[in-house]
């Protein structure tokens, strides 16, 4: 019978070689177990051909008989190991659990490490050697904070954090400095965390020019542009609206209607069209009541905010009005010095020095003889001001027109002579000025007798501030008596 079998005594070691066993010659059905020991494997002898599918597992694998060294790159992909890592794979402080399970002892992330998965500290040196804290709070408040320094529930201990309704805060470490709600975009800086507009700001707002374009801060409705400041160049600021229609230049100036001040000394210019113009200010109080102030316009300084006043009054009913002008002298108090009425009517309600009004009468019953000029002294002054009685002349207090009338009682002269009346300016008494031509009268000779008489004139003429004028009498050659009935008057006309 021929043998079907060999016995490995027959054969002699090495006698039987690679070279003369062909492909495929040797199956599994002709090794027996455990007869092929991996030392009397060469390498390279066993290739994926020669293996089949799910032949290797796990326990044909002895400890380290597989090494990384055997395992070409990307040899091993997802899809040739199974759904989980046992924890039998890797053993000790960092073992990895089987899909769904629970990662057990500590991870080391440098020289820190996650102790609790609600927590992440991170080492970072660049924060003042402090750590970086990500913290979750419980689920019914919903927080998330991100922290320097240290793990505290406190909201200043964090530098950024969102709160239950999704808000995002960046806190400066004693207070929140910048908010931002999700929910509707609104934005607090600066601390503004009641945030009923768009946009609230605490403190400045600075906004640089971009290289090519100067800054502008522009307010729209819908796709029209209703408002806009823009930093011109060369200049501090321009504030704009739509159309041109109001501009405050660098220098202050407001300019309505136009762009640029024509005015170069006003802060103010309205600028109205060629066609429709005419345009100004309108100051209007929001009621209809009778006798009382509707607007002004006011006139001061440092020093007081009231030196001059132009007002508007309705005039004791709520369709007419009047106009007030007041002025405050000086150390003194703001009072209406003129007013016209709502019909028209122009009254300076003031008797004083300072709008150049005064009566004077009364004199000491001076003697006086012929071929002389005596300058009449009016003893008392009955009202306003700027009127001498002791040199008997007025002083302007400011320059302008001035109207003056005087009534001289002559008594005791005898006929035969003239008298004269007239007006001087200065100081020294004359009837000949300006060739008699200071409201100049004369009377006389034979119509007076020994008895009395009474003179009468009046002078209209412009008077520098502080020049003085008087009254002047004068006989040809005789003697009188200027009565204590006579008198002088003047008043400011413009």
């Amino acid at each position: 019978m021929a043998r079907t079998k060999v016995q490995s005594e027959l054969i002699a070691t090495n006698a039987i070689s690679g070279t003369i066993i062909a492909d495929g010659a040797i199956t599994s059905t002709h090794l027996a177990a455990n007869c092929v020991d991996s030392s009397e494997l060469v390498t390279g002898s066993i290739d994926t051909i020669h293996i089949a599918a799910n032949q290797v597992t796990a326990t044909k694998i002895v400890t380290n008989g597989v090494l990384t060294r055997h395992i070409s790159d990307d040899q091993v992909t997802a899809d040739k190991l199974a759904n989980s890592i046992n924890t039998d794979i890797a053993t000790g402080p960092a073992a990895l659990p089987k899909a769904g399970g629970t990662m057990t002892g500590v991870l080391n992330m440098g020289s820190q490490n996650i102790t609790d998965i609600a927590k992440v500290g991170i080492n970072n040196a660049p924060l003042s050697g402090s750590q970086v804290y990500i913290k979750k709070l419980d689920s019914s408040t919903n927080l998330q904070r991100w922290g320097e320094g240290t793990d505290s529930d406190s909201a200043n201990s964090y530098r950024f954090r969102i709160d239950q309704n999704y808000k995002f805060f960046a806190n400066s470490g004693s207070g929140d400095t910048f908010v931002v709600e999700s929910s509707s975009g609104k934005v607090g800086i600066g601390g503004a965390t009641s945030l009923d507009n768009q946009l609230e700001v605490l403190g400045n707002i600075r906004v640089r020019n971009a290289p090519s374009n100067n800054p502008q801060i522009k307010m729209n409705n819908g796709s029209v542009e209703m408002i806009a400041l823009e930093l011109e160049s060369g200049a501090s600021g321009v504030l704009g609206l739509r159309g041109n229609s109001l501009n405050i230049d660098s220098n202050g100036k407001v300019i309505i209607g136009d762009t640029q001040s024509s005015a170069a000394d006003d802060l103010l210019q309205i600028e109205t069209p060629a066609s429709g113009g005419g345009h100004g200010i309108h100051i209007r109080r929001n009621d209809s009541n009778g006798d009382q102030g509707i607007g002004r316009i006011m006139f001061g300084n440092n020093n007081d905010i009231d030196l001059a006043t132009i007002s508007s009054v309705t005039d004791g009913q709520a369709d007419c009005a009047r106009l007030v002008f007041s002025t405050q002298p000086t150390s003194g108090n703001s009072t209406e010095s003129m007013r016209i009425s709502s019909n028209g009517l122009v009254t300076k309600p003031r008797i004083s020095a300072a709008n150049g009004a005064f009566w004077a009468r009364g004199t000491s019953n001076p003697t006086a003889t012929g071929n002389t000029n005596v300058g009449v002294v009016y003893t008392t002054l009955e009202q306003g001001g700027g009127y001498s009685t002791s040199t008997g002349r007025y002083t302007a207090p400011v320059a302008g027109w001035y109207s003056f009338s005087t009534n001289v009682r002559i008594d005791g002269y005898s006929g035969g002579a003239y008298m004269r009346i007239a007006f001087f300016t200065g100081t020294t008494p004359t009837t000949t000025q300006s060739g008699y031509g200071q409201g100049h009268a004369i009377y006389g000779p034979d119509s007076l007798d020994d008895q009395y008489y009474s003179m009468t004139t009046s002078w209209t003429v412009y008077l520098g501030s502080g020049n003085q004028v008087g009254v002047c009498v004068s006989s040809s050659n005789d003697n009188y008596t200027i009565h204590q009935e006579s008198n002088f008057s003047g008043h400011l006309i413009g």
